[in-house]
């Protein structure tokens, strides 16, 4: 009931400017603070040691938190300026030189929490980054699914021989297209859906990975769980090619790892997992595998 006069009687801009400020990061303690509560126990001795104490004894110092990494307490310091570019109409972070450009539907605050984030993720000590070097991807293709704000392609740009940014979500596209204009000889955005099938809505991966005769192919896939379908599609093209390395996402749902990594063996090919969980959905998950063909 109170929930629905807030509603009512709140102006909409007055909302989102106190969910920005505030109520967020309420709202995630409500909902993790029983993840809190055995990081106290396991400080004090009253719970059992378990294999996550280190990822207790980081979320006892900063709170609950998705990134149960000790290195973060060092992006505390940093200052996330984001710039409006008039002429583009969008927002932008200097990323290294290069703009990556941001919606303007988004507020400045929320902006910065996003960015710090993004930072964090592809820290050389981040289980969540996709590459240890970005040398690694020179003169490879790259198949960024699930693009979103684009860093990663953003970050490997002057590496790669080409890009096709996967990321159907509309808040992207526009800010994509001009993150990558300078670089638009060699990116292909695929505003669709990555799926099982094609249609209006959706492409399957298999038709461009099929398409693509070349040496080397780097395919990235952060795809808000929809990873085991997809490699499923892709099975086969797997299977019967040796020129596709991997960096597949495992953290949305606890038996992701599991099954992907099956799935990854069944075809013969490597399982390299990165160190370290993500806290997402109430459990510790491992966040990354990269694979190539044995």
């Amino acid at each position: 009931m109170v929930i629905k006069i807030y509603r009512a009687v709140v102006p909409d801009f007055i909302r989102t400017f106190l969910h920005d400020l505030f109520i967020e990061d309420v709202l995630y303690f409500l909902r993790n603070w029983r993840v809190y509560l055995i990081s106290i126990k396991t400080k004090l001795g009253l719970a059992n040691s378990s294999q996550f104490d280190k990822e207790y004894n980081v979320i006892l110092k900063f709170g609950p938190t998705p990134y149960c990494w000790e290195f973060r307490k060092e992006y505390r310091k940093n200052e996330i300026i984001i710039g409006y570019d008039n002429e583009k109409n969008l927002n932008y972070f200097d990323l290294e030189g290069k703009r990556m450009f941001l919606p303007v539907e988004y507020s400045k605050r929320k902006l910065k929490k996003l960015v710090w984030s993004l930072l964090i993720e592809q820290d050389i000590r981040s289980p969540h980054r996709y590459v240890k070097s970005y040398d690694e991807l020179s003169n490879k293709i790259l198949f960024d699914v699930g693009a979103a704000e684009g860093i990663f392609s953003l970050m490997a740009i002057e590496y790669v021989s080409k890009v096709f940014l996967f990321e159907y979500n509309e808040i992207w596209i526009r800010a994509l297209q001009e993150t990558f204009k300078p670089w638009k000889e060699k990116v292909v955005l695929i505003p669709q859906k990555v799926g099982v099938s094609n249609d209006n809505d959706a492409v399957t991966l298999s038709t461009f990975l099929l398409s693509k005769k070349v040496d080397s192919i780097f395919l990235k896939m952060d795809i808000e769980g929809a990873e085991i379908e997809v490699l499923h599609e892709i099975k086969s093209v797997l299977s019967s090619q040796s020129n596709i390395e991997l960096a597949v996402c495992t953290y949305h749902r606890p038996d992701d790892f599991a099954t992907i990594k099956s799935i990854l063996e069944s075809i013969n090919y490597s399982i390299n997992p990165t160190e370290g969980t993500i806290y997402f959905n109430g459990s510790f998950n491992k966040v990354l595998i990269k694979s190539k063909k044995n």
